[in-house]
């Protein structure tokens, strides 16, 4: 495990599919798509992850294509 996974890991991060997260953009990859869960968290309220519509407005969701 690479350091950078570990220090994700160790801060409560885990992977979005493990919760049965989907990411909201094909564009991020997943091993970007981590999660972390709140103490109130709990899976049968939530249906999916949503970003702030000025982020799909300014293009800043997910890797772009190399130019």
């Amino acid at each position: 495990m690479s350091r950078k996974a570990r220090t994700v890991s160790r801060l409560g991060f885990v992977a979005g599919a493990e919760l049965g997260f989907s990411a909201p953009s094909v564009r991020i990859p997943a091993p970007a798509f981590q999660v972390a869960t709140l103490p109130g968290y709990d899976q049968a309220w939530m249906s999916g992850v949503v970003y702030p519509d000025v982020w799909w407005r300014q293009d800043a969701v997910g890797l772009r294509p190399e130019r």
